[in-house]
C-alpha cells in the first residue's frame, strides 16, 4: 500500500473500532503465526505512554502491523529518535502517525505548571514547553496546546534527513476517548 492508502486503511480500521469491533480470535492466531519470522509492520506511531492510549487497540491493528513508539508527551528523545529510524530504514515503514490524545497528562503537567521544573523531567518539560507556550500566546486551551505538541513533533520527523529522502509521510493525528482518531 502507498503511504495515503494506509492511511485511509487506519481510518477505516478506527472507525470500526469506535463501533466496537475487534481483532478475531482466527486473526490473532493468523497474524501471530505470520510475524513468527519477520515484522512487516506498514506505519509507526509515535504515541503517549498514557495506559489509556494503546495504538494497536485504535487502529484495529494485528500484530506486525504497527511499529510503535510510546513516550510521555509522544514526544522525540535520541532512543525514541532511533528506533523511528529502525522502522524506517529496517522495514520499510511509509507512515508515521504523532498521535496525540484528549487529557495528556504530559502536557497538562506542563499547561499547569507553577514554579520550578523537578529535576528528571527537564528534558520532557523543554520538549513541550513551546506547544504550551504557542496555545498561551494564543490564548488557547490544554487541547490546543495538545495538538500543538504533536505538531512538533511531526515537524522535527520531516526535517529527518531519512525521512526526506525515502519520503516518509508524516501526518498527526489526535484521539479522544470516544476512540475516535481525528487526522
Amino acid at each position: 500500500m502507498e503511504a495515503d492508502e494506509i492511511i485511509e486503511e487506519l481510518k477505516r480500521r478506527n472507525k470500526e473500532y469506535v463501533e466496537g469491533e475487534r481483532i478475531t480470535k482466527e486473526e490473532l492466531l493468523k497474524s501471530r503465526e505470520e510475524t513468527k519470522q519477520a515484522q512487516k509492520p506498514f506505519a509507526c506511531v509515535i504515541a503517549c505512554s498514557d495506559s489509556r492510549v494503546i495504538p494497536e487497540y485504535i487502529f484495529k491493528a494485528k500484530i506486525g502491523e504497527i511499529f510503535t513508539i510510546r513516550t510521555a508527551g509522544n514526544v522525540l528523545d535520541e532512543i525514541a529518535k532511533e528506533s523511528l529510524l529502525y522502522a524506517i530504514e529496517h522495514l520499510n515503514v511509509k507512515v508515521v502517525i504523532v498521535l496525540g490524545h484528549q487529557s495528556c497528562g504530559a502536557v497538562t503537567a506542563i499547561y499547569n505548571l507553577q514554579g520550578e521544573v523537578k529535576e528528571g523531567v527537564k528534558a520532557l518539560y523543554e520538549k513541550i514547553k513551546p506547544a504550551v507556550e504557542k496555545a498561551k500566546q494564543r490564548n488557547e486551551g490544554l487541547r490546543e496546546a495538545i495538538h500543538y505538541n504533536a505538531e512538533n513533533v511531526a515537524n522535527e520527523i520531516r526535517e529527518m534527513k531519512e525521512v526526506k529522502e525515502r519520503g516518509v509521510k508524516v501526518v498527526r493525528a489526535y484521539y479522544s476517548f470516544s476512540g475516535e482518531v481525528e487526522f
